[in-house]
């Protein structure tokens, strides 16, 4: 399944933009591994006492894929606009965050899924994944020699600030359609927070720029009652903390 791919220059990839740091444990749990051998197999297996015994493998877990995020410096937003480098409309289609107003995305895969036993008997299943974090966006000022000046910084701050889907990534039916029509290969859920504008007022020859951003409380849950991914699971994930790369 192919995912797509943000085009706005803003946009920092985890693990490669400068100031981009990982916290936390982002694996939220182990996923089931090994081949398509069946329970009673892999009792077999094990010898001894647990010779012929069915064994349940562990339910999926779900890791982080990718975290990318839009800082926008200078930031000039215009709450308008659909198109440009400006824009702070999303369009038709439109699932990722805008160059004006600035947000992120975040991936996620599944492991463990075509080891279930309910996943191997066919049995369908359909739901929504949803996804919230906490989130901190810090504002102010940059100074004519480059330099983000601290004295003019304040945070904009939400609390379990609920994603928005991309696509159908998040649709359960959607995703196990693909584990069934490939015999490798995880998938998961993607989500994106696209910001609302915020005033900046700075001093003349200052340039207003969103300094910061910082994603911690990450969680992606499925509130249904599934017998492959278990009943009303939720997954955690780790802090996400993005610089626009300035002092």
């Amino acid at each position: 399944m192919s995912v797509r791919s943000a085009v706005s220059r803003g946009l920092v990839a985890v693990l490669v933009g400068a100031g981009l740091t990982l916290g936390g444990s982002v694996a939220a749990q182990a996923g089931g591994t090994g081949g398509a051998r069946s329970a009673a197999e892999a009792g077999a297996a094990a010898g001894g006492g647990n010779a012929g015994k069915v064994t349940t493998p562990p339910v999926p877990g779900m890791a982080a894929d990718l975290f990318k995020a839009i800082v926008p410096n200078p930031y000039r937003p215009d709450p308008t606009a659909y198109f440009g480098p400006h824009k702070c409309n999303l369009y038709i289609k439109d699932y990722w965050p805008t160059p004006g107003c600035g947000g992120f995305s975040f991936s996620a895969k599944l492991s463990g899924v075509r080891d279930q036993p309910a996943f191997q008997q066919g049995v369908a299943e359909d739901g929504w994944f949803s996804a919230t974090a906490d989130v901190t966006r810090t504002y102010g000022c940059t100074g004519r020699d480059g330099v983000f000046d601290r004295a003019t910084a304040f945070d904009v701050t939400s609390k379990g600030e609920r994603l928005g889907a991309v696509y159908r990534e998040a649709d359960w039916s959607f995703l196990l359609s693909h584990y069934r029509s490939t015999p490798s290969g995880d998938f998961g859920p993607q989500f994106f927070a696209n910001f609302k504008p915020v005033e900046v007022g700075c001093a003349p020859g200052a340039t207003p720029t969103q300094h910061g951003l910082t994603v911690t409380d990450l969680k992606v849950s499925f509130d249904h009652a599934s017998k492959i991914l278990g009943d009303h699971r939720t997954w955690h994930f780790g802090t996400y903390e993005v610089s626009s790369g300035n002092s």
